[in-house]
């Protein structure tokens, strides 16, 4: 079970992305699936991702 791990920020031209480990995705308790629309929110300084 590997649901924390390091990761970083890249920007491109005219996108900012987050680099979500493998180890993370494959872990079966993993809520998204690549292509899904998610909501993000910025609560207390924190990132949240959600369906």
């Amino acid at each position: 079970m590997v649901l924390k791990a390091k990761s970083k920020f890249y920007l491109t031209r005219n996108r900012f992305y987050l680099y979500v480990p493998m180890d993370i995705v494959k872990d079966s308790q993993f809520p998204f699936k690549a292509g899904e629309t998610v909501i993000v929110d910025i609560k207390n300084k924190k990132m949240v991702v959600s369906k």
